[in-house]
Formats: C-alpha cells, structure tokens, sequence
C-alpha cells in the first residue's frame, strides 16, 4: 500500500512538472482535480484487486465490500446498537455489510461499543464490518467466527475480557484490513484456533496474552510490526506455516489480565463434551 501511495505521489509530480497540463495553463484547475481523483480511484480498486486475490482469508471480496459501502440497498445494513449472538445460535451475515451508526469514536479508546457480542455455543459467518468502535466481543465458550471481512474498525476486531475464562475460541477464514493497533485481542483464552486468516496494514496482527493451546497456522499479514504479540503467561503456542513481512513474535506481559484458572476451565471443558 506505502508503495502505491508513493508511485501515485512521483506520478503526480513528474506529470505536472513535465507533461502539458502544467499547473500555470490555460487547462482548468478542476480538470486537473477531476483527473488526480480519477488516478486515486484507479489505484484503490486496483490495490483492493491485489488484496483480493492473496489466497488467503474470507471467500467475500475486500473490492465487492467497498463497492456495497457506496451503495443504499438492501445489501448494506445500519448498526446503532450491539448485535447480539445468543447461545447456541448462528448468525448470518448472507454476505452483506454491516455498518456501524452507533455512539464511539473512531481511535483507540478502550471500552467501547463493540457491533457484535457472541454469547457460548455461538457462530458468525459471511459479514462485512465496517466504521465499527469495536469490531466483536467474545462473551462465552466453544466461539466460531468464520468467513468476516473487517475493515474500518477502529479498534480491536475481535476481543476477549480481561477478567473470566473462554475456552473454545476459533478465527478461520477471515480478512482484517488497516489496523493502528492490534486486529485479534485475545486477553484470555484456552484451546484458540486462528487459521487460514489474512491481515492487511494490521500493525499487530495476532495479540494473546494469557492463554494455554494457541494454534496460529496458514494465516498472511502484510505492513506488521510484529506477526504475533504474546507474553509470559502463555503456554503451548503453536505459529506454523505462515506467510509474514516482518517480526514474527514479540513477548510482552500485562498484569492487567488476570491468571488462567484451571477449575473454571476444566468446568467450561466438561460442558463442551
């Protein structure tokens, strides 16, 4: 992407320097801004077609997305207030795009209101998110998030508390574009699968602070810092097989999570069976 905004800029320059449509012509300045947009438009489509077809993450097109988020239809839909997963329900997004209308701002402010909250035994599928404070909130056990674009969101896409145990949290299949900060916030968690994801201009991609059984496999992220940010806490971390422009993992602990606890956990694996 730094690439193309760079190319864009040298484009712009050389062309006006050099070429006929000098800034001082007798050619109208709002020709010449029709034709900078023209060329911004050009490389953004183009750049999503590049996105697109990196085989990795969601089946839903990042290119079809940003055309649905132009458009008034019954393809694109408002969010004022959480949508809420209940237990042992799934929610289908039927391919549309979800966008965010609700109170937040769009920075890095913790707490605020997330567009999705899944409760245990819950699965979300086939969505675009979008201009969301905070992507989605996982609230239970035994978690599937499967086939998501998430772009706009300003905060964490995907998050678990601080405080509680979640056992049973699976990422597959799912597009996280343009992240400041960190795309998956896993504070806390137990037996967590993040397969078969792509992450664009995620600074910190993966986030897992205090954790047992982490698998991060077949996943791609481009413009990162680090690929995966784990701590001291966490025990049998499994990266295998990914494809990544930069760190792979960086330790770093937080005490404001508290400590795994095995009694609630065996509990919560117990229900599960």
């Amino acid at each position: 992407m730094l690439r193309l905004y760079f190319g864009f800029h040298c484009f712009l320059l050389c062309y006006f320097k050099f070429s006929p449509l000098q800034w001082n012509s007798g050619v109208g300045m709002h020709m010449k801004i029709i034709l900078i947009l023209k060329i911004f438009l050009f490389i953004a489509l183009t750049s999503c077609k590049i996105t697109d077809e990196i085989g990795y993450g969601s089946q839903l097109k990042v290119s079809k997305g940003y055309e649905l988020l132009k458009e008034n239809n019954k393809e694109k839909v408002t969010v004022k207030y959480p949508i809420i997963i209940k237990e042992n329900t799934t929610f289908d997004g039927k391919n549309k795009i979800f966008e965010w209308s609700g109170k937040g701002k769009c920075n890095q402010d913790e707490g605020q209101l997330p567009i999705f909250i899944m409760f245990s035994n819950s699965t979300l599928k086939n969505v675009y998110i979008s201009n969301s404070p905070e992507g989605v909130h996982i609230k239970g056990q035994n978690i599937l998030i499967d086939n998501m674009v998430n772009f706009g969101v300003c905060e964490d896409a995907v998050s678990t508390s601080t405080r509680g145990e979640f056992v049973g949290i699976r990422i597959f299949n799912s597009t996280f574009m343009n992240y400041e900060d960190k795309a998956l916030q896993i504070n806390k968690g137990v037996d967590i699968e993040i397969i078969n994801n792509k992450f664009i201009n995620c600074k910190i991609p993966i986030r897992v602070t205090v954790a047992d059984n982490v698998k991060i496999k077949n996943n791609y992220a481009s413009g990162c810092k680090h690929f995966v940010q784990s701590g001291p806490r966490v025990k049998k971390l499994n990266i295998d097989n990914n494809k990544f422009n930069c760190n792979k993992n960086y330790s770093r602990g937080d005490r404001s999570v508290s400590d795994l606890n095995y009694k609630i956990i065996d509990y919560h694996k117990k229900k599960l069976k």
